[in-house]
């Protein structure tokens, strides 16, 4: 129970990130430390931890950066708040029960103490008495009571030597509570040393998660940049391919042009044969003389 609480109660820090505060609008958000630190103290385990400041700045770095680690840490502080409470707890009522024993025990003590000393006054007082007397028929009563005031006094005597056996075991049960405390001790600092074990466990996966991370972007620019160099690559062997396509159009109309200028000459021609047909000037331009030119237009 104390374990789904307190997975609860850190959960609860987990939901409350951006996109809720986004939707809540103007609804005013306690910060997450300090909401930790109320969680904390409700569970009472604001004592449990003398760097708690320390655990909600770790809590904080993970949710902002990390947020699939929040499990791991949840599961470590539920386990150490659950058994440091159930310790505390157990160490309590062992304590409780031993004050309460010692009260017990002074209390027939000192009652046992006051009755005896009444009685040894009485004695007192009925000697006294019998010193005084000088009729011996008042003796022989006074020592009769006296006998058995001294068989109390022996009965007394006996249970002082009952109470002071009591006395002894529960010492030896304070000295048993005192190792179980002891051995309580033991526990909670090797609760406190596994969970600084796995804080720094915790702290070196994220420096080694960050590495990755630093890795990961450089590989990353290296490719935008040579994706951005290929690109600049072909954009310019477009610019050329739409250069050389331009030129073929203009040379392609100039074909035509001649083409359909010698079959008019020839139209020419053969309407008045005495007309000598006039040669065809030749062209000059730059692909005059590539055989792709002079397989359409030969000259």
């Amino acid at each position: 129970m104390g374990k789904n609480r307190i997975k609860g109660n850190l959960r609860e820090l987990v939901g409350s990130g951006p996109e809720e505060r986004a939707r809540s609008g103007e609804e005013r958000v306690e910060p997450t430390e300090i909401r930790f630190t109320r969680i904390l103290m409700e569970l009472g385990a604001d004592k449990l931890f003398k760097d708690q400041w320390e655990l909600c700045t770790l809590w904080c770095e993970l949710q902002r950066d990390k947020p699939e680690l929040l499990d791991v840490l949840e599961e470590v502080l539920s386990y150490t708040v659950s058994h440091l409470q159930d310790a505390l707890k157990e160490k309590d009522n062992l304590e409780q029960a031993l004050r309460r024993r010692e009260e017990d025990h002074d209390r027939v003590v000192r009652s046992m103490y006051e009755d005896m000393e009444g009685q040894l006054k009485e004695e007192r007082e009925k000697r006294q008495a019998l010193d005084s007397m000088k009729q011996g028929v008042k003796k022989e009563q006074i020592l009769q009571e006296l006998k058995m005031r001294e068989q109390e006094l022996e009965f007394t005597l006996t249970k002082q030597r009952e109470l002071e056996s009591r006395i002894n075991t529960l010492s030896s049960d304070q000295t048993d509570t005192r190792g179980k405390n002891r051995r309580l001790q033991n526990i909670n600092q090797q609760l406190q040393d596994q969970l600084e074990q796995s804080r720094e466990e915790l702290q070196h996966a994220l420096s080694q998660l960050q590495q990755l991370q630093n890795t990961i972007k450089q590989q990353q620019r290296g490719k935008e940049r040579e994706v951005l160099k290929v690109s600049r690559n072909m954009q310019k062997e477009r610019e050329s391919l739409m250069r050389q396509l331009d030129l073929l159009r203009d040379m392609n109309k100039r074909l035509r042009d001649d083409k359909d200028a010698q079959q008019t000459q020839k139209m020419v021609s053969q309407k008045y044969p005495f007309m000598s047909p006039t040669p065809y000037p030749p062209c000059r331009c730059v692909h005059a003389f590539s055989p792709w030119v002079r397989s359409v237009y030969p000259y």
